[in-house]
C-alpha cells in the first residue's frame, strides 16, 4: 500500500499525474478500485494478473507492503524517532486480544 503522493514523488510527477494516470488505467479496465474501510486499494484486473480466472473466489487474497511517506506522516515518524529504547516500553497482555484465522 503506498499513496499517490509517495508514489508521485518518487517517480518525480505530481500527485495529479499519478491521479490522472489511474483513472486511464481503470477506464480500461487495467486495474479495479476496491474498498479497505476508508482507504482505496487498486487491484490488477485478474484476468490480466493471473493465468487461471477467479470466477469461483469471492475474495482475493494478497499479500502486501504498506509504505509510508515520511513527508505525509511527519508526526508520526517523530513520535517513533522520540522514544526511548524498545526495551524500555511496557506493556500489558491483558489489553491485546488475538485471533487466529485459518486460511
Amino acid at each position: 500500500m503506498v499513496s499517490q503522493q509517495v508514489i508521485a514523488t518518487n517517480i518525480n510527477k505530481s500527485r495529479q499525474a499519478v491521479a490522472n494516470a489511474t483513472k486511464v488505467l481503470e477506464s480500461k479496465n487495467i486495474i479495479g478500485i476496491g474498498k479497505v474501510g476508508q482507504a482505496n486499494v487498486y487491484l490488477i484486473n485478474p484476468k490480466i494478473a493471473w493465468q487461471k480466472a477467479n470466477k469461483q473466489r469471492n475474495v482475493v487474497k494478497m499479500k502486501g507492503n504498506v509504505i509510508l511517506g515520511k513527508e505525509e506522516n511527519k508526526e508520526l515518524f517523530k513520535r517513533f524517532e522520540n522514544l526511548e529504547d524498545a526495551n524500555d516500553l511496557k506493556l500489558n497482555n491483558n489489553n491485546f486480544q488475538t485471533s487466529v484465522v485459518n486460511d
